[in-house]
């Protein structure tokens, strides 16, 4: 069995076969969002994704300046 080294560890060639496969995958994802959203509002989904996952390594609460409501009008951040 062959290895590879890559900054993940070793992986065999089916591992880089399946890490090919989520590029892929992750590619054709890109391209649909793209398509549906166009160029700007993809790279604004991109932005906000990148602040939700910025946020929730500081806080959850921090994520926006006012409260998420629901369809029923509750604040979303304090629903248990």
């Amino acid at each position: 069995m062959k290895l590879c080294r890559r900054p993940w560890g070793l992986l065999t060639r089916r591992g880089r076969d399946c890490v090919a496969a989520g590029r892929t995958t992750m590619e054709g994802i890109e391209k649909q969002i793209t398509e549906a959203l166009g160029e700007g509002g993809h790279a604004q989904l991109v932005r906000l994704l990148r602040r939700l996952l910025k946020a929730g390594q500081e806080s959850h609460r921090s994520l926006v300046e006012a409260p998420i409501r629901g369809h029923d009008g509750l604040n979303l951040w304090d629903a248990e």
